[in-house]
């Protein structure tokens, strides 16, 4: 009995060394030739085990680059791929532990990444104003699949936050809570810390994709005239002197 379970570890053993030492561009390569992928890998380069691609380019996304693995082969006997990563996204770093299992969905941990204003405007396709400062952001759990809304719990940090329209806004440092809400939805507390404008508020995104967002915005004694009335061509003016916005909607129309 012993003897056929040693031999069953050498096996498995035997398998999984000659996996994760198999080069990344060979592998890719047989599965590329398989099926159609929705990403695309240029300059691979290492093992299966531990290697790089130059860049990686995703349907409908910007092309990551830069990206660098180290598998954990543990989850192979799970069916899933697991490995922490590096990349850069538009020149900015990025860092974090992926999951991928064989339904294709993607479980995600303590990812972080350091990213400029003007990064974020540009991935968002912001068509307003002018964004400054830096975003840190910190996600301790990261869950996506196609069949519901991500699910996501962490904190993002919008740094030395400023607004360029008619005129600069100081807006402080924005805080972004995210956890998961009710019947699989994302919650996500906005508040921020000295500026211009006081912000507080909330919006949640649910699994049918529909939205809700209801922020108030205070203006302080350092705010311009030119600040308040801005506030008031896309919120109601409260009777304590705050603006509030308010709307729901679906984020198809929003082009998401």
């Amino acid at each position: 009995m012993k003897i056929r379970y040693y031999l069953l570890i050498g096996i498995v053993s035997y398998l999984l060394f000659t996996l994760i030492n198999t080069p990344a561009a060979t592998v890719l390569s047989l599965v590329e030739n398989q099926v159609s992928l929705p990403v695309k890998f240029y300059g691979v380069q290492g093992t299966i085990w531990q290697g790089q691609t130059d860049r990686l380019m995703m349907q409908g996304g910007p092309p990551i680059d830069n990206l660098r693995w180290k598998l954990q082969p543990s989850a192979l006997l799970t069916a899933s791929i697991a490995a922490d990563v590096q990349a850069q996204l538009k020149q900015q770093n990025m860092i974090g532990h992926v999951q991928v299992n064989s339904s294709g969905d993607i479980e995600a941990s303590d990812l972080r990444a350091r990213l400029e204003a003007s990064v974020i405007q540009q991935l968002a396709a912001i068509p307003f104003g002018q964004l400054d400062g830096v975003f840190n952001i910190d996600i301790a759990s990261l869950q996506a699949s196609q069949q519901s809304m991500p699910r996501a719990e962490g904190r993002i940090s919008w740094k030395n936050a400023k607004l360029t329209m008619m005129e600069t806004v100081d807006l402080g440092e924005v805080l972004f809570e995210l956890k998961p809400g009710k019947q699989d939805s994302l919650d996500i507390v906005v508040g921020n810390k000295g500026g211009d404008i006081s912000i507080s508020g909330q919006a949640n995104v649910m699994n049918n994709k529909r939205y809700t967002v209801d922020i108030s915005f205070t203006p302080q004694r350092s705010a311009s005239a030119n600040v308040t009335q801005s506030l008031g061509m896309f919120a109601r003016r409260q009777s304590n002197g705050s603006y509030r916005f308010k709307q729901s909607g679906s984020l198809q129309q929003l082009g998401l």
